[in-house]
């Protein structure tokens, strides 16, 4: 568990995972990224993950690649807090 405080942007200081930690690093990364915004979804902060932060092999079938990348296709760049 890490802890957020003022130099964070929490007050009061929060506890969270060090899963929001990684996600939150490559989250600034995503955001510099050539295709920044899904064309999918125009006026949202969303990021299509695939070929960035979601690959999957080539072994797999269709099927699971496609239902893949329905849950992971894209990740929300809004706002952390």
């Amino acid at each position: 568990m890490l802890i957020y405080g003022d130099d964070c942007g929490y007050d009061p200081p929060i506890e969270a995972e060090l899963g929001f930690e990684l996600w939150a690093a490559l989250r600034y990364s995503m955001h510099h990224a050539p295709d920044a915004l899904s064309e999918e979804m125009p006026g949202m902060a969303m990021f299509p993950t695939k070929g960035y932060g979601f690959l999957a092999s080539r072994n797999c079938s269709e099927s699971l690649l496609d239902k893949a990348d329905r849950v992971f296709g894209a990740v929300y760049l809004g706002c952390i807090h």
